[in-house]
């Protein structure tokens, strides 16, 4: 199934009947879309979402004194679990973290002092606290992390987006870093922190990796001196129709539910009736609740051993010598 915003949105326009009025525009549409492919993101997830969207991250921590911890990615939405790396990454050489519970946090550290810390680092406990991770005890050393993470849901930018090399002026052309995603007609102006700014421009011209810009619709080229510069951005409010959902390959299957969530809020604004929506959507909210559970169909899950899960030594016991002693 393509999923480009082009036909996401005209699937949308078709189903409500919106195909001739821009009552609610592309950019509204791909506002709607955004937070439909958060809430099926979300709720594949907590069906069981490990299994579809789990990524690896190798992160670093420096010796930091009292405190030990480093920031995640701003992509990431659950971490599943963390590795401690022996060894450089890639070996295997490596043991699984358990988080430690909040009125446990200083336990690591008392265990150290008294000499309780058992073999291959079993004492160390990581805790996710907003961004950060912090790890207990604090270290002298450097830290090696694997962090397995469930990513955020995937999103349309929209806006269209152009980095801008060299100084414009008289002329009108402004190069960009990439082949441009403008077409002629839209309204543009500079990218700031997220926002729209200064004067606005017209697209005249489109070329192989230039815009030409006017001070009016269907002006003549404009003189851009002192306005763009290199290194600025260029922004338009028109969305980018040929985007696709990027590394969204498990979602394919169910944007049926994203659809249908978008038409409803397209209803809703409007002050239509959407029962039949809401109707199909709780049907397919089910179907998703029962297909999504085992992905891994041919094996089912097992019961953890939480005594045993990721160490060398059986904790229950402290200090081990005896070999035979090791759960592996």
């Amino acid at each position: 199934m393509a999923s480009n915003l082009s036909y996401l949105i005209t699937s949308i326009r078709q189903r409500c009947d919106m195909q001739t009025t821009q009552f609610i525009d592309n950019q509204e549409f791909t506002g709607y879309l955004n937070a439909s492919l958060s809430e099926l993101h979300g709720l594949i997830v907590n069906s069981y979402g490990g299994q579809y969207f789990m990524q690896e991250l190798i992160l670093n921590i420096l010796p930091q004194g009292v405190k030990t911890s480093t920031n995640l990615p701003d992509d990431v939405y659950k971490v599943l679990g963390i590795d401690l790396l022996l060894s450089p990454y890639p070996t295997t050489n490596r043991i699984t973290l358990e988080r430690f519970n909040w009125n446990e946090r200083n336990r690591p550290n008392a265990l150290r002092i008294a000499a309780y810390a058992t073999q291959f680092a079993t004492n160390i406990r990581y805790a996710i606290l907003g961004q950060e991770i912090r790890i207990a005890p604090p270290s002298n050393s450097q830290y090696e992390l694997a962090v397995w993470y469930i990513p955020t849901a995937p999103q349309f930018f929209a806006g269209t987006l152009g980095t801008i090399t060299g100084s414009p002026g008289a002329s009108g052309v402004v190069t960009l870093t990439a082949a441009p995603k403008f077409q002629v007609g839209q309204a543009v102006s500079k990218y700031v922190s997220g926002f729209p700014t200064g004067t606005t421009f017209y697209v005249i011209a489109v070329g192989a990796s230039t815009v030409t810009l006017s001070a009016s619709y269907g002006g003549p080229a404009a003189n851009l001196t002192g306005f763009f510069f290199s290194g600025d951005t260029l922004y338009s409010a028109t969305p980018d129709l040929t985007q696709t959902l990027e590394g969204a390959t498990t979602l394919e299957g169910w944007l049926e539910y994203v659809i249908v969530d978008v038409c409803i809020k397209a209803l809703g604004k409007q002050d239509t009736d959407a029962s039949m929506f809401i109707r199909q959507k709780a049907m397919l909210t089910e179907r998703i609740n029962n297909e999504a559970q085992n992905r891994n169909i041919g094996s089912p899950g097992t019961v953890q051993d939480i005594y045993a899960s990721g160490t060398v030594v059986d904790q229950g016991w402290g200090p081990v010598s005896d070999a035979s002693m090791w759960t592996y």
